[in-house]
């Protein structure tokens, strides 16, 4: 258990409600049309981006920034370019100088079973990358959810697996609290964004993957900003 501030908490349960809002509108947009995962993906990626940069999470002196790498303001067809159907996020406390990652890949609730072993292939090489980093973006008919990937290395994906579901933006709530994700996913702060998530990228696969990344840091105020007590 991660001891928070009330400013933190706060922070946070804004951060999940947003993004978990933003799931539930693309979940009922794009079901049960013939959206393929990779694109669903990016689209889910726009839309939380998109979302956040026009409604700030800023409580008391804490804000969060979204940043996105190689992700569409809109439309499927543009998502054509981009190879599989991975999504790495960035996890930065610049308040703290923490900084970790998890990877995502996604995948039709109704395919999770049928024995395909492609599904276990891409879970075992993100378990390569890391271990503890590593979920599967699961669009099912109650919703988008965020799985552990580690069971879907499995022969077969336990009937089961979703019990283990959690909520998009308890993810990178979480993530953020630092009781989820994986420091050795994480980008060197001390280079700008979008080289730091290359970096990651051309380490972990050497693949053109869409990326977001949510930076907490210390909002600055009229009043520190002119020297105020």
């Amino acid at each position: 258990m991660v001891d928070l501030t009330d400013e933190e908490r706060r922070l946070f349960d804004k951060l999940r409600e947003i993004v978990d809002k933003v799931c539930a509108r693309v979940h009922q947009e794009e079901y049960d049309t013939l959206t393929q995962e990779a694109p669903l993906t990016a689209i889910l990626a726009a839309e939380i981006r998109n979302e956040l940069r026009h409604h700030r999470v800023v409580v008391g002196r804490l804000s969060i920034d979204v940043m996105s790498r190689n992700v569409p303001d809109r439309g499927r067809h543009s998502m054509e370019s981009i190879n599989g159907a991975d999504l790495y996020i960035s996890l930065v406390r610049r308040d703290k100088g923490i900084s970790k990652g998890v990877l995502l890949q996604a995948k039709w609730e109704e395919e999770l079973y049928d024995g395909d072993k492609r599904l276990r292939n891409q879970a075992l090489r993100m378990q390569t990358r890391s271990a503890i980093g590593s979920f599967i973006l699961v669009f099912g008919p109650r919703g988008i959810v965020a799985v552990p990937a580690l069971r879907a290395t499995w022969p077969r994906v336990p009937f089961d697996f979703l019990d283990e579901a959690i909520s998009v933006g308890t993810l990178i709530a979480d993530g953020l609290i630092c009781t989820r994700g994986d420091h050795e996913l994480g980008r060197d702060l001390d280079t700008p964004p979008p080289q730091g998530i290359d970096d990651v990228l051309r380490r972990i696969s050497g693949d053109d993957q869409p990326a977001l990344e949510f930076q907490v840091k210390r909002a600055i105020t009229s009043r520190m900003r002119s020297g105020g007590g």
